[in-house]
């Protein structure tokens, strides 16, 4: 039981935004590259740059601890 409360504290206050974020970064990921490997080149590329904005705002939130 003292091993679940460790876990539900260190979680913060900004972990459902997280775990979104986490999600849009999969599902933008896979999109990005079936669009790049099956039609646009430019356009997967794109796809994929934007999902790891969405990654790197989701380690930023987890490195500050807020």
């Amino acid at each position: 039981m003292r091993r679940m409360e460790r876990i539900g504290e260190e979680r913060g206050r900004f972990y459902g935004v997280r775990q979104v974020l986490n999600t849009l970064f999969i599902v933008g990921a896979i999109v990005g590259m079936l669009l790049y490997f099956k039609a646009d080149k430019d356009t997967g590329v794109y796809v994929l740059i934007a999902s790891c904005i969405l990654k790197f705002a989701e380690v930023t939130l987890r490195l500050m601890r807020i």
